[in-house]
């Protein structure tokens, strides 16, 4: 477990890197990925166990093809469990938000999560883009972002891919969208994609860029919980009157997603 000092440290490689991993958090996520495995229960029979991640892949691979009707229903439902509620405001995460500069953080938008699969269409996964887009941020704001299954490189579900310090260039520039990033600029940084265990989870910069591993092989499967702060003690987010930023609504369009 990574013990929470060296605060300054911690931070100033945070501002350097554009984000910083932390490990050992096991406790604090099992109690929402168990509640997601009693959610599939209620809908599958035979559900392997997520331990075995090859098997439980392959079998909602198989559910994504058969019944996508009940996936769905778990992407409207999932994000207002207590489990996931309680899980974002955890203090060991308040603590850790707080090491990296966010005096007073709230929740930007409610706690979501993303199942993706090997079979999912190719719009599914998400390019180059910034989470800069969400929100009317504070200036300091964050997304948690959480495996629950091990995530990198080397596993069929890949993982995270970051563009280390491009949280420097400030707002990165788009195209038709903010998903099409033609800036030049995140050229000159270095991409980078770490190995994560369940347990884990990495806290980016707003404007970091970064994108989703695209998943080819099956069974790969990727299970994700996605959180955002705010800081409310952040100046120009006093002085903007702490806007409330994107809804649960926005959260599980289903059509958004490429579902």
């Amino acid at each position: 477990m990574q013990a929470l000092k060296g605060e300054s440290r911690l931070k100033r490689e945070f501002e350097v890197c554009g984000y910083q991993i932390f490990r050992g958090y096991s406790e604090v996520f099992l109690p929402v990925r168990n509640r997601l495995v009693s959610l599939l229960k209620m809908k599958f029979r035979d559900l392997p166990l997520i331990e075995d991640e090859a098997a439980f892949g392959a079998f909602m691979g198989n559910v994504y093809e058969t019944d996508k009707k009940s996936v769905l229903d778990l992407y409207s439902v999932f994000d207002r469990t207590p489990e996931m509620m309680l899980a974002s405001f955890h203090p060991r995460i308040v603590v850790a938000l707080r090491e990296l500069g966010l005096k007073s953080p709230i929740v930007s938008s409610y706690p979501t999560w993303r199942l993706d699969l090997y079979n999912n269409p190719q719009r599914r996964w998400f390019p180059w883009h910034q989470d800069s887009y969400h929100e009317n941020f504070s200036e300091n704001s964050v997304t948690v972002w959480i495996p629950l299954l091990n995530s990198g490189p080397e596993t069929k579900g890949k993982g995270l891919v970051i563009k280390e310090g491009s949280h420097r260039i400030g707002i990165a520039q788009t195209g038709a969208n903010k998903f099409e990033i033609t800036d030049p600029r995140i050229n000159d940084f270095k991409e980078v994609e770490h190995s994560l265990s369940f347990g884990d989870f990495v806290v980016l910069n707003s404007l970091v860029v970064h994108r989703s591993g695209v998943i080819t092989e099956k069974p790969g499967m990727r299970l994700t919980l996605q959180f955002r702060y705010d800081d409310l003690e952040e100046p120009n987010y006093i002085a903007k009157g702490w806007p409330r930023n994107f809804s649960i609504v926005d959260a599980i369009n289903h059509n958004r997603f490429g579902i």
